[in-house]
């Protein structure tokens, strides 16, 4: 699966300027991982774009878009990540990792599910 990779770990939610600094590296993080790399990258707290990229373009913008092999469900708000699975379930859709997000917290549930 293509997709832009950070290669820094984290252990926290980034703060709004370390999201600039993020998005800079991943724009040189071109990547063909497969699931399992990406769920391992997920869960050593890497940062990531879905969307794959020119890779001769520094900008992460609707037109530099090439293609898209991964897709992203962030559940904000409350959706406890068994819920989560179960909506997957009834819609016969299997994903390959629903976690918890940085802002999960056990009031919170927040996830991720791709």
């Amino acid at each position: 699966m293509k997709i832009m990779l950070d290669y820094q770990h984290r252990e926290r939610k980034p703060t709004d300027k370390e999201y600039g600094i993020i998005s800079i590296r991943m724009r040189s993080g071109h990547v063909d991982i497969s699931p399992q790399e990406l769920v391992t990258a997920i869960s050593q707290g890497q940062a990531y774009c879905p969307g794959y990229m020119r890779e001769t373009d520094t900008r992460m913008v609707d037109e530099c878009w090439v293609s898209q092999q991964v897709f992203v469900v962030d559940s904000d708000g409350g959706m406890s990540m068994e819920a989560a699975h179960d909506i997957c379930k009834k819609y016969n859709i299997s994903p390959i990792c629903i976690h918890p997000t940085f802002s999960h917290t056990p009031e919170s549930q927040n996830s991720g599910w791709y």
